[in-house]
């Protein structure tokens, strides 16, 4: 069965963090959702926050077994220095699949690959697992040329959305940080011979304005929110005496 597939990156609030992990779980569940309604399920996941997690834990009981707290937190930030986590280089993958509807000879039968990449409201997106989701995007739809090759059935899938072929879609971000997000997009088009449109969709951002206006490579950002760009005039108008 010929499956066409799509890519959408997600950037979400970074669950390693406590505070954040209730709005990454939330975030998450939103998207999950809205396939859902799509006509998507999902089929099968690799998320390395839950991989982070189960190494601290571990190291929590190592700690506890080896004697002291006053040892424990000695050893703590070496290790933690010696190795990165898994989600501070590399995206979470959920894979969704979309089935042919019957008697539709146009229609095929679909999977999405959703990318997730942490970021947080003082550090902004985590470039690295960006660059690399970027890099996968790029790399299985044959925009750039990899060692070794993409896989030619999955080359042959990408090419059937014709209409998506150098489009590259991503739904963040979530706190309106822009510059890292610009940076990475900057430094990923200029490893591409060519430039892909990139259409961004934040949910929640409302003060970025000019920071996503690329032409390197070319950006379309829209948000669902109403700007502070647009409302700012009114507010003024309104609430502050005329001079």
């Amino acid at each position: 069965m010929a499956y066409a597939i799509e890519f959408l990156i997600a950037t979400l609030p970074e669950p390693g963090s406590p505070p954040l992990r209730g709005q990454f779980d939330a975030d998450l569940d939103a998207i999950s959702f809205a396939l859902g309604r799509a006509g998507y399920a999902l089929a099968s996941f690799d998320l390395p926050w839950i991989d982070d997690a189960q190494e601290n834990s571990k190291a929590a009981e190592s700690d506890d077994d080896s004697g002291s707290a006053k040892a424990a937190s000695r050893s703590a930030p070496k290790a933690a220095a010696g190795k990165a986590h898994r989600s501070q280089i590399a995206p979470g993958v959920m894979l969704f699949h979309h089935e042919k509807k019957d008697g539709d000879d146009n229609d095929h039968s679909r999977l999405l690959a959703l990318l997730i990449v942490g970021e947080s409201p003082t550090r902004g997106v985590n470039q690295a697992a960006l660059r690399d989701a970027l890099d996968q995007v790029a790399w299985l739809s044959g925009w750039k040329h990899g060692s070794p090759p993409a896989p030619s059935h999955l080359r042959t899938a990408t090419s059937i959305r014709q209409s998506r072929a150098a489009q590259s879609e991503l739904s963040g971000p979530a706190f309106g940080i822009a510059v890292s997000l610009r940076n990475t997009l900057e430094e990923w088009a200029t490893s591409l011979p060519e430039w892909p449109q990139v259409r961004i969709i934040s949910g929640a951002a409302t003060a970025i304005g000019d920071e996503l206006s690329l032409t390197k490579p070319p950006v379309a950002f829209s948000t669902l929110r109403v700007p502070d760009a647009a409302m700012l005039p009114i507010i003024r108008r309104r609430f502050l005496p005329l001079g």
